[in-house]
């Protein structure tokens, strides 16, 4: 924006500028559209982020795909019998745990992302219907 000079006055702005101003309607749409995207993609999209990085610290800490792949392997490659038995009841308990806490992490992220869709959608139906109960 420049400064416009109107009978030898400076402003700091075009009066024109004011009149080409939006509507209310205008400002309504733009901030609907606005929300809808922020709210239906872009805040998704950060929440899938997390959960992807979520799952990799779980798998990273449990190293369930490292230990399905290796699950007949003798622990600390000892080729005796003992060394076999020990790797694979450590995998039976470590295995179980892993993907219990990647089907709890799924599952919260899952409820998490329907009930972000259904927010918006649940408070407009309950202000309609609020004047009515």
């Amino acid at each position: 924006m420049t400064a416009h000079t109107i009978q030898g006055k400076m402003d700091l702005f075009n009066p024109k500028e004011i009149t080409d101003s939006t509507s209310p309607y205008q400002f309504l749409t733009n901030t609907f559209k606005d929300f809808t995207t922020w709210w239906y993609i872009k805040q998704p999209v950060v929440y899938i982020k997390q959960y992807i990085r979520i799952i990799d610290i779980i798998d990273d800490r449990f190293s369930t795909s490292f230990l399905l792949r290796t699950f007949f392997v003798p622990w600390h490659r000892d080729k005796h019998p003992v060394g076999y038995l020990i790797g694979i009841v450590a995998r039976l308990i470590f295995i179980p745990i892993g993907l219990f806490l990647v089907a709890l992490t799924t599952t919260g992220y899952v409820s998490l992302m329907l009930f972000w869709i259904i927010i918006p959608i649940l408070s407009a139906v309950m202000t309609i219907i609020s004047p009515f109960i």
